[in-house]
């Protein structure tokens, strides 16, 4: 799940306005060299991220949420992924 936050921030720094659906992440957001993500694997990777303060959500509707990051965090991203390398063993 790290992995797949990771690929996610990386993915925002490319990318900084982009915004999209769970469903639109999974399928749309291709990770460089990664295996195809299931909506589990995104979802938990999204919640972590939220609570972090690096993705915001927002409800569309009455059962979807649309996911984005927050620019105001763009600066602590690579020292975050830095972090989460670290803790893991990978560099």
């Amino acid at each position: 799940m790290l992995r797949v936050a990771e690929e996610i921030l990386e993915y925002l720094l490319l990318h900084p306005q982009a915004k999209d659906t769970l469903h639109g992440i999974v399928r749309w957001w291709r990770f460089a060299g990664s295996p195809e993500r299931t909506s589990r694997d995104v979802e938990t990777a999204l919640q972590l991220l939220v609570a972090e303060g690096f993705v915001k959500e927002r409800a569309l509707g009455a059962s979807d949420k649309i996911y984005g990051g927050d620019l105001r965090r763009t600066q602590d991203i690579p020292s975050w992924i830095d972090r989460l390398r670290s803790q893991s063993g990978r560099t």
